[in-house]
């Protein structure tokens, strides 16, 4: 493959990623309030216990989808020298002066469970239910929603992350050019050999 052809579809690969945040992200919406909905429609606190079934997920999906846009991104900084956006952007992001959220793309997860669990605490209210039994299950809830926004805020930041990939294909294009000069060095050593077996049989 070329380097044109490649730098092409490196670049659709990054915007079929996008699209699939934002698609993922559609999802959680609409599948959270499905399930916040049915909770207040059955007057069921337990019901917004689902709502994690769809939220963590969908978390770990974007995850893995932001993750190879940082790869790729990485991979085209280093690797591609006459494509200068993407290094000037790393530049530039890595500039303390410039402030832009690192991690928007988990507000969506964290919202979410903050809603569940605020409607939780209010269908127990409106249902009476805050007695020791109903206080042991918010405080499941509460623990899980804690543990799960603790989980995605303390998370890497992307510039670290994509610093870090830069570290790694740095040195695989160090040990490719290192390998290219030994095979060069190689191919030069034996075709020395060959011109003086000529003019020795000359």
């Amino acid at each position: 493959m070329e380097l044109k052809e490649e730098y092409d579809y490196l670049r659709k690969q990054i915007e079929t990623n996008i699209s699939l945040i934002h698609k993922t992200t559609n999802i959680l919406y609409i599948g959270v309030t499905a399930i916040l909905a049915w909770a207040i429609e059955s007057n069921t606190h337990l019901i917004c216990l689902l709502s994690f079934g769809i939220i963590i997920p969908t978390y770990c999906m974007v995850r893995d989808y932001q993750m190879g846009l940082l790869k790729i991104g990485a991979y085209l900084s280093v690797f591609y020298n006459d494509y200068h956006w993407e290094k000037r952007l790393h530049k530039m992001q890595n500039k303390n002066q410039i402030k832009r959220p690192q991690m928007s793309y988990v507000y969506p997860y964290i919202f979410t469970t903050i809603m569940s669990n605020i409607l939780f605490y209010i269908l127990q209210l409106k249902n009476n239910d805050l007695n020791a039994s109903g206080i042991i299950q918010y405080s499941i809830f509460s623990v899980i929603s804690l543990s799960f926004i603790i989980w995605v805020s303390l998370g890497k930041k992307n510039d670290c992350i994509k610093s870090e990939y830069i570290k790694e294909w740095k040195k695989i294009l160090l040990e490719e050019n290192k390998l290219k000069k030994h095979c060069k060095i190689k191919v030069m050593s034996k075709e020395k050999g060959c011109c003086r077996h000529v003019q020795i049989r000359k």
